[in-house]
């Protein structure tokens, strides 16, 4: 089942609200994502909801962050920058949240074990079911663009879901971005092509994603503070401020007449099918679908990649590709798949 798209741009409040998002748990979604502007309100309600299952309910979680560092900063104090927030609000001010050192990243609340820290990049070092986890939190999922990813995040995001909660069908995943990349791995991974403002649902993945669009008064208090006055009208304004993804790519709804020109692999081992248009000088960038077809046309663009269904393009290949790029003749079928297509023709790993 493809995604099912819901569009919704009547957002209300000061600060975002995930009420009509969290009530698709009672429709079997376990992966709730929120997607929108910074200072929305995304991480601190996703944080509130854990530590309100926890006081109440004694509902442990997992904060999952992409690398050690980062992992690392939210330990720093003993965790009380990243608590103060939450532990401030209503009835969670008589409690008390802590981390228990940088080591053992284990969470504490009234001096209770409530959940640990976890690294997305060392996922393989948690190994082990934690049947007493209601949530995980992925917070910032999406890498900023000055941010290099460090291996396959989509793997990694697959591998830590199956060794910390993979016997547990009611755990809930919670998962946050500023809305910066629409070919994120993970979004391809759960099946989502974002393309303007709702929910996006996957029940076969078991996932929602909510793009949320600004609310009149956030875009008021937004436009008033200091951030949004420095970065009004330069290049950071719709990222930061008006909550769009940045798309410097052509994405194609539907496929002319074309015949399949080439498959070109990339140093993960991911492949595109280029098409080209029967009668016009377009081509169009696929997923490649069945990677035991067409052994004949398959390519790349490095010899030690080379095998008996891989044949190796020169240089010759290579700068046609970037020629057709460069004059915008080629169309994609989402941003993911431009974004493994510009790591094959640039021969480097996918960021």
């Amino acid at each position: 089942m493809a995604q099912i798209y819901i569009p919704y741009t009547e957002a209300t409040g000061k600060y975002i609200g995930l009420n009509h998002l969290l009530s698709y748990y009672s429709k079997g979604i376990r992966i709730f994502i929120v997607i929108g502007a910074r200072g929305y309100g995304k991480t601190f309600k996703f944080k509130r909801l854990c530590v309100k299952d926890f006081v109440f309910k004694n509902g442990h979680f997992i904060v999952l962050r992409d690398t050690i560092d980062a992992c690392d900063k939210i330990c720093e104090q003993e965790g009380h920058k990243f608590f103060d927030d939450v532990m401030s609000f209503g009835a969670l001010t008589k409690h008390k949240a802590m981390i228990k050192g940088i080591e053992d990243r284990t969470i504490l609340i009234d001096d209770k074990r409530a959940g640990e820290v976890m690294p997305l990049s060392a996922y393989y070092k948690y190994k082990g079911n934690y049947y007493d986890i209601k949530n995980l939190f992925f917070d910032e999922f999406i890498a900023e663009k000055q941010q290099a990813y460090r291996g396959n995040r989509a793997r990694q995001f697959a591998n830590t879901i199956e060794t910390t909660i993979r016997r547990n069908p009611n755990t809930r995943v919670l998962m946050t971005a500023n809305a910066l990349d629409k070919g994120n791995d993970i979004l391809e991974l759960l099946g989502f092509n974002i393309k303007d403002f709702g929910y996006y649902i996957n029940y076969e993945k078991k996932a929602i994603l909510y793009y949320a669009p600004n609310s009149p008064e956030f875009e008021a208090d937004k436009q008033q503070s200091l951030s949004g006055i420095i970065t009004a009208g330069t290049f950071l304004d719709e990222s930061m401020n008006q909550n769009r993804f940045e798309d410097d790519g052509i994405i194609f709804e539907k496929r002319g007449p074309c015949d399949i020109y080439g498959i070109y692999h990339n140093f993960d081992n991911e492949a595109v099918r280029l098409y080209k248009h029967k009668t016009k000088d377009i081509y169009y960038a696929c997923k490649d679908i069945n990677p035991h077809s067409y052994d004949y046309m398959r390519y790349v663009f490095d010899y030690n990649q080379v095998t008996g269904s891989r044949h190796y393009a020169d240089k010759n290949v290579k700068m046609f590709l970037q020629r057709l790029v460069a004059a915008k003749k080629i169309q994609y079928e989402s941003k993911y798949i431009m974004s493994v297509f510009m790591s094959i023709i640039n021969n480097r790993k996918k960021n």
